[in-house]
């Protein structure tokens, strides 16, 4: 059966298979265990997920990808290389270490959801999402630093939007 939604939760919990659209083509097609955490392009990064996935500006270097005034040991290039680095929330944790490998910005918001706290962190000018715990500090304008867990980050084709070694489908 094929069954048309614009309901991303919808789509998520109903569908075996997803096919997500854009402009009348094909973005993706896959389970939605698949597609979420590894979207073919920027179009189902930002479609699936409640935030959706952070994407940034980005430059690879010999040491990684430079994204918002960290550096992260992450393959995505050759250096200078520009990209958009993809990040979903619940990847993203606050951190007390604050090494050049991890994200330095302010508080910009909280929402305590109860069992989660979603806070929008000032990362020089651009806005990141995090999925944090209940108990997690969310003051305003308070310092943070955030460490993305290198294993879940989605490097994309700046000009191209789609994951960087792979075709679109």
């Amino acid at each position: 059966m094929i069954y048309v939604t614009h309901d991303q939760a919808e789509a998520m919990t109903m569908g075996d298979r997803i096919c997500i659209m854009a402009g009348g083509k094909v973005a993706q097609i896959g389970r939605p265990m698949d597609v979420y955490p590894e979207p073919a392009n920027t179009f189902a990064a930002s479609s699936l997920g409640n935030p959706p996935m952070n994407l940034l500006p980005a430059t690879a270097t010999h040491e990684g990808v430079t994204v918002q005034g960290a550096t992260l040991p992450l393959p995505a290039g050759a250096p200078g290389t520009k990209i958009t680095f993809g990040i979903r929330p619940e990847d993203i944790l606050p951190t007390k270490n604050t090494g050049p490998e991890t994200l330095a910005g302010r508080v910009a918001s909280g929402e305590p959801l109860g069992a989660e706290t979603l806070i929008t962190v000032d990362v020089d000018g651009a806005p990141l999402i995090v999925r944090g715990p209940r108990d997690v500090s969310a003051n305003i304008d308070a310092p943070i630093h955030l460490a993305c867990r290198a294993d879940r980050v989605r490097p994309f084709g700046a000009t191209t939007g789609t994951i960087l070694g792979k075709t679109a489908p």
